[in-house]
This record gives C-alpha cells, structure tokens and sequence, in this order.
C-alpha cells in the first residue's frame, strides 16, 4: 500500500524518542505520531482515488476517440467498396492463367456475369478469336517486366454483345515483394472505337465518291464500306426524274445476312406513301427509327409498320437519308440494324447525313462532268457537222458560181446557165435548213425557243401535212392517208408542230420501201391530243431505239445523208408544247411515232369554229396514192 513509505519514515524517530522520553510522553508521542500516520494516510488514498479518477477518464476517451476511428474506418471500408464496386471501370484481380481471382460489378455487368458467378472463371473465355493469345502475351510481360502493360482488346459478352475495351494490367506484390496476382481493369471504349470507325470511314466514303465521276460505282463502293460500321445491311436506292426507281446496291455485313436477305437485291422500293423510302423521297427529310416497333412507325406516317425491312427483313433500328441534288431528292441510303446491340441515335444520324451530303456532292459533280462531256461532245458534232455537212453544198456552190463567172451564158447557153443557177439556190436552200436546224438546237438548249400559242384543228393540221407530202409519197409510190376521230383542237404554234409532222412523216416516207402504207392518226386522251405517224417500213432494231432521239445520230447507212437532228429537234418541239414524243416498242413491224399535245380550252375552241366553218369544206379522208 501507499501508505507503507510514510510508515517507515517515521520509525527512526520512534526508536529514538523510546529512549529519551518517559512512558507518559512516550505514549503521547506515539498517539500523536498514529495521529499523523492516520492523517497522512488519508491524503495518500485521497490522492490514489484522484488519479483514478484522471485514468478511468482517459480510458473513456480513449474509448471514444477509438470507437470514432473504428467508425470512420468502416465508413471509409464501405466507401471504398462503392466505390469499388460502382467504378466506371471493370476491375479484377487475375492470376497467372488469367483466371478471375476478384472482381467488381461494373467488370460482372459489363461482362454479363453476376460477380459471384465471375470468380474463378478464366477472363479468355470472353475474349474473341486471337485476343486470347494478346491477354495471355499482356499477363507474361506483366510478370517478366513488373510493370503496367496495357491493349486495346475484342471481346464478347455472355449475351452475346461485342465489346472493345482497354485493358490495363498491373502486379500486385506482397510485404515481401512476392506476386501474388495481377490487378485488372476494363475500359469501355466501343463508343470511341465506333465514333473513330466512322470518321474513318468517312474518310474512305469521301475518297472513294471523289475517286471517279461514275457515281453509281462509287456510292456501290461506299455501301459496301458502311458495313458493319454503321450498319448490318446499307441499301441505295435511286429514282429518276420520271419517278422510277432502281435499286443500285445492297450490302452485308456476313454472308448469313447475305444468304437470308438475298431478296433485297431484287425488291424494287415503292416511292409511295406506305414506304418509308416513298415518305423520306416526299418529305426529303432523314428519318431516325431509334426502335422499329408497330406504335412509333404508326406515329411515323400509316403503312409504314408494313414495309418489307421492317416486316420482313425484321429491322430493329432504321436510319433513312434521302440524297438532295440541287432541292430535288434523287434517291435514300438506308441504313438497318438487325441486332440488339446496335440502337441508332441522333450521333448516328448525324454520321449518316454527312455521307448523304457526300454523297449528293459527288452525285452532283459527277452530272455536271457529264454535262460538260456532252457539251463537248455536241461541240464536236457541230463543228463536225458544219465542216462535212455544210462544206458540201458549200462547194457546190463555189464550182457552180465559178464556172459561170468563167463562161457567162450567151444565147442558147442561157438555159444551161439557170440550171447552174437552180443548183446555187437549191445549195443555199440546204444550207439555210441545216442552219435554222442548228438555231433551233440553240433555242432548245437555252431555254429561249420562242412559240406563238394559239388554238387549231388537228384535222387540219394533218390535211396540210399530207397534203405537203404528198408528192414525195406518190414519187414512191406509197399510200399516205390520215384519220381524225372525232373533233380535236390544241393549242399550239402551227409552224413548229407542222416541222414535228412534217419530220415524222417525211423519215416514214424516207425508209417505207415502195408499195407501202403510211397512216398518220389524230383522237382525243384524256386533257391531251394523240396523233401517230405509222408505216410498214422495216421498223427499227430493238438496240436502237434508246438512241433514235440523241442529236446528230444516224441509225443507218442508207440515210441519205441525213444530219440525226430531225428527231431531236421535233422531241424538243413537242416537249416545249407541254407534251412528249416517243416510239411505240411494242410495234411487231415498221415503226410508230406518237406525241402528245395539250388540247385547247372550250373558249379558244368557240373562238376558232366561226373561222373554220369559212374554210372547212369536205377535208378529205381519201389516201393519197402513188401511180406508179
């Protein structure tokens, strides 16, 4: 006990006053000394109790400050298992045959495996193909160098998703520098691999869409290139001024698709209403399908759930992209998704509309070489045309004048000299007509051709015509009649539609062999005037045809010298009239001309019947026949 040291301090003194005191003052003493003992035991417990109390304080503070720590620990423990678990990043920890030792549950959701699930197995059972061996490769330098290694890597998912991923491997050492393990991390970077593709790919579209000015060999390419880039199945569909469409390309992304698909190639897009290509050639806005479901396609436009990408290729996500050429929307590229990891977005979108616009330049550009080509090419042709056709009469007419100018006619020479004279005019006639023929080109080419519209009688506009033609028609002895069936008025200009008949009829004239039968025909269709010119001549060839109309084209070697501008000149007429001239393909033998002009209105018409009562005698039906 404490109070022990204080006892023995005062003992010297005890053995000393024994000796020197009396009992009486010995017994004093010692009761005063037990006094003292008594009063110095008591500070001694008192100050014990004091420190007690100091040190059972200091425990409880300690406890306090030590359950504080344990608490800010475990907040600290479960922080960091959030953050752990919840990284934007796949974390693991790996040992030397990549096996999954520990992971989080961004690495379990990106791979489509719960964590618990995910240990122990192997990290190569996701990966694709040669990725395994660039893991196992990453994982031997990790462990021979003791340093970080990381690779972009392919792999796929349990449900099937592929996914594109930097993977970062570390060592992970004990206290005593021993591996023990590899920690791991996956980054998903699909999205940037995929936003890089398609800079890169369009990069490729536009080198390859400027590589030539065949357009429809490059936009082919260029569909071919969008898989599987931007999607399973890149279509490109073109439509012309007339409205038909062609289907130009069809391109997959496997040969799966290819084989299951392999119907596209010959589908034929509607440009109507209940097509989708029918509503973006219409609206020539892009159309974003993020989910092909029947309730958003309804929203979209009615019938479009029906169309056949969608009910029967089963398309999940559409992106439809028309192609603008100068305001005019001139066909689409369509671009579908098949699979479920692929959803269009507005980013995509925006891809797609960039390769539209590539893709309409190119287009663009590649028109308007081949309009400078024919421009070239019709330069040519005219020069050509000036320097033979035109050099001939020309010549003819240089001989004829020198020759009188050598010899004047006198007396019975005379009448041989207006002969010579006849052969200068009839050249000038020539060279007059060949020129009002290139001015007339001029005029249709411009734009500027002048027609003074008024209305007329079909009737007799193809009397006159006959009529003009009649003695070319009897020289060859064919017959050469004309029908009307019914009364027919169109508004016209009557020199031009004369030049279109007289064209028509003299080449039948022209190629019908003797004996023959040509039969020019005038009826009403619908808001338009119909007139044919037929004959029984030998026709012409099937191979032919698409060529008859070309300016400066000449289809047979017994032409008569024929300039090829007749039928170009008279299609241009008919269409400045507001109608259209072609060949029937379905005559079986000698050929049909056709064209259309837009019929009169009834006040024109009542107008013109006071004057052509005065005139209009018998018009005859009666064919005008060679003698032979």
């Amino acid at each position: 006990m404490k109070s022990r040291p204080a006892v023995r301090a005062v003992r010297p003194a005890r053995a000393s006053l024994v000796e020197q005191l009396t009992p009486d003052q010995l017994v004093a003493r010692v009761r005063e000394l037990e006094v003292q003992v008594a009063a110095l035991a008591v500070g001694e417990r008192e100050q014990l109790v004091r420190d007690l109390e100091l040190q059972q304080l200091a425990l409880e503070t300690q406890n306090v400050e030590l359950r504080e720590s344990q608490g800010a620990l475990m907040e600290s423990q479960a922080r960091f298992a959030d953050l752990f678990d919840l990284a934007p990043i796949g974390y693991m920890t790996l040992d030397g045959t990549t096996r999954i030792m520990e992971a989080n549950m961004t690495a379990g959701t990106m791979l489509g495996v719960g964590r618990a699930l995910l240990v122990g197995l192997p990290l190569t059972a996701f990966m694709v193909g040669s990725n395994r061996w660039a893991l196992r490769d990453l994982i031997r330098r990790c462990a021979r160098d003791r340093a970080r290694v990381e690779a972009q890597i392919d792999l796929r998912t349990k449900d099937a998703r592929d996914l594109t991923v930097q993977v970062t491997i570390a060592p992970r050492q004990d206290v005593h520098g021993n591996m023990t393990g590899f920690r791991t991390t996956l980054t998903d970077v699909t999205a940037l691999k995929r936003a890089q593709d398609k800079l890169q790919f369009l990069a490729q579209a536009s080198a390859a869409l400027g590589s030539s000015f065949d357009y429809r060999a490059n936009l082919s390419i260029v569909a071919r290139q969008a898989v599987p880039v931007l999607a399973d199945v890149c279509i490109v569909d073109l439509v012309d001024a007339g409205g038909l469409t062609t289907r130009l390309e069809v391109a997959f992304a496997d040969l799966r698709m290819a084989a299951a698909l392999g119907w596209l190639h010959g589908d034929t897009a509607k440009a109507d209403e209940t097509t989708i290509f029918g509503h973006v050639l219409r609206t020539q806005q892009p159309l974003l399908v993020p989910e092909c479901s029947p309730a958003l396609l309804a929203s979209i436009g009615a019938g479009l759930g029906d169309d056949l990408l969608v009910r029967r290729a089963g398309a999940r996500s559409l992106i439809v992209v028309p192609l603008i050429v100068r305001e005019t929307a001139i066909g689409v590229i369509t671009l579908v998704s098949l699979g479920s990891d692929r959803r269009y977005t507005d980013a995509t979108l925006s891809t797609a509309r960039d390769l539209a616009a590539h893709a309409a330049l190119a287009i663009d550009n590649a028109r308007l070489y081949e309009r400078a080509q024919e421009a070239i090419s019709a330069r040519e042709d005219v020069l050509s045309f000036v320097s033979h056709d035109l050099r001939n009469p020309l010549m003819g007419i240089q001989l004829t004048t020198e020759m009188i100018l050598r010899s004047p006619p006198e007396g019975g020479e005379r009448r041989k000299g207006w002969r010579q004279l006849e052969r200068i005019r009839g050249g000038v006639r020539q060279m007059r007509r060949m020129i009002e023929d290139l001015l007339d080109i001029s005029s249709l080419d411009s734009g500027r051709l002048t027609l003074v519209l008024a209305p007329h009688d079909v009737r007799r506009l193809l009397e006159d015509s006959t009529t003009l033609l009649g003695p070319l028609a009897v020289d060859k002895k064919l017959t050469l009649s004309f029908d009307v069936d019914g009364d027919v008025f169109v508004r016209c200009d009557r020199d031009r539609v004369m030049q279109v008949l007289s064209n028509l009829i003299g080449n039948a004239i022209k190629f019908t062999p003797p004996e023959g039968k040509i039969t020019v025909t005038g009826r009403r269709v619908g808001a338009q005037a119909l007139m044919t010119v037929s004959d029984t001549g030998p026709g012409i060839p099937p191979d032919l045809r698409p060529y008859i109309f070309d300016r400066f084209w000449r289809g047979h070697d017994d032409a008569h010298n024929g300039r090829g501008l007749g039928l170009f000149i008279a299609k241009g007429l008919v269409e400045a009239h507001g109608g259209a001239l072609w060949i029937d393909d379905a005559t079986e033998s000698g050929a049909k001309f056709s064209f259309t002009l837009p019929l009169a209105s009834g006040s024109e018409v009542a107008r013109l019947r006071p004057t052509m009562e005065t005139t209009r005698g018998s018009l005859g039906h009666d064919p005008i026949v060679g003698s032979g």
